[in-house]
């Protein structure tokens, strides 16, 4: 079978952009009958660019953050869809912009479908805006969003075959933040609620204001992004959240909440006693059927999947009217540079293999 060839411009050098670029490098090309070329880099402002595509020592370099000296610069960084233009060179080979930036709009990505590019994105905005955005996005049909939800993990390709395949699906529940779920067991371990907190703080777990992970509206967009992947028409607004920033704390700096957390936890320490006395453990979760979304914990039995979950691990339990009785769960890690970069890559690969 013939190799199918892709240019490549990565917008975003931060953890995963360079978790990407040194998986990019260490592939032996062509990788499934797919041959990659990272045409340019944009990068807090400035665009790098090569010509003839990185070569493997020149992406190793600017994963570790420096910029070879054969590489053109241009600063401050053009516009998406002039960044494509100056990087790739009408050639007729397929084009491809990959977004592992975390506040891009989806316009940006609506001009570069427009010009016939690919998208492939970690970045959960552009799908969470209006329903409108979302349908006109995924309905180009160069749309790649796999790690939006669960890193690595394959769960949107997963729900996409399921529905290919003429299968309903009923309801997906998921423990989709690794945060809440470190938080959460660390709890169960008999740490306060605070202590937690603080605990997942220092790890490296959370944002670097707890509050945007406790606050929940992550785990919310994860779930619209799964709610409108089944089919459903919601919007962010549509959606019960059960916050877990106790109240009176949602101002202020993060080191102030940290310093009052303690004296404000007793209700969710109180939960997590009450869970334990009856057996049960509590859980961060969303769930998505068609009759709404809701996301904020839940008092999960011992025969519960989401009972054996630990620490920052992801679970997704897809019930389906194929898999009602047993229903498909996929469970890893949901979280890290590594397993996100593995995901967008095979998205890549899909991209590639579909232009």
């Amino acid at each position: 079978m013939r190799s199918r060839d892709l240019n490549l411009v990565v917008f975003g050098r931060g953890n995963v952009g360079r978790a990407l670029l040194r998986q990019l490098a260490a592939a032996e090309w062509p990788a499934g009958n797919v041959t990659v070329r990272v045409r340019a880099v944009a990068d807090r402002g400035r665009l790098c660019v090569s010509s003839a595509g990185f070569s493997p020592s020149e992406l190793r370099s600017l994963a570790d953050g420096s910029v070879p000296s054969a590489v053109k610069i241009i600063e401050p960084a053009p516009s998406w869809t002039a960044a494509g233009a100056l990087a790739v060179p009408e050639s007729g080979v397929p084009s491809a912009a990959v977004d592992l930036t975390a506040a891009t709009s989806g316009s940006d990505h609506s001009a570069l479908l427009e010009r016939g590019w690919s998208v492939i994105t970690a970045n959960k905005k552009p799908t969470t805006g209006p329903q409108a955005d979302f349908d006109r996005l995924t309905g180009s049909g160069r749309y790649f969003r796999e790690a939006t939800v669960g890193a690595g993990l394959p769960v949107i390709s997963l729900i996409r075959e399921l529905r290919e395949t003429g299968d309903k699906i009923l309801e997906i529940r998921a423990a989709a933040s690794g945060t809440l779920g470190f938080i959460c067991s660390s709890c169960e371990a008999g740490l306060g609620f605070a202590a937690a907190v603080s605990e997942a703080k220092r790890m490296g777990f959370t944002e670097p204001d707890p509050r945007d992970d406790l606050s929940g509206m992550d785990v919310a967009r994860k779930a619209l992004i799964l709610a409108r992947s089944l089919g459903s028409v919601a919007e962010l607004s549509d959606i019960r959240v059960d916050s877990l920033i106790p109240s009176g704390l949602e101002a202020g700096d993060p080191t102030s909440f940290l310093e009052r957390l303690p004296s404000a936890s007793a209700r969710f320490d109180a939960q997590f006693a009450a869970a334990a006395r009856e057996g049960k453990r509590l859980r961060y979760l969303l769930s998505a059927n068609p009759q709404g979304i809701a996301v904020g914990l839940s008092s999960e039995s011992p025969d519960s999947p989401f009972a054996a979950l630990s620490g920052p691990e992801n679970m997704f339990v897809i019930r389906t009217r194929r898999y009602d009785t047993a229903p498909l769960v996929v469970r890893g890690p949901g979280a890290g540079a590594e397993v996100t970069a593995a995901g967008v890559f095979g998205d890549i690969l899909r991209a590639a293999r579909e232009s």
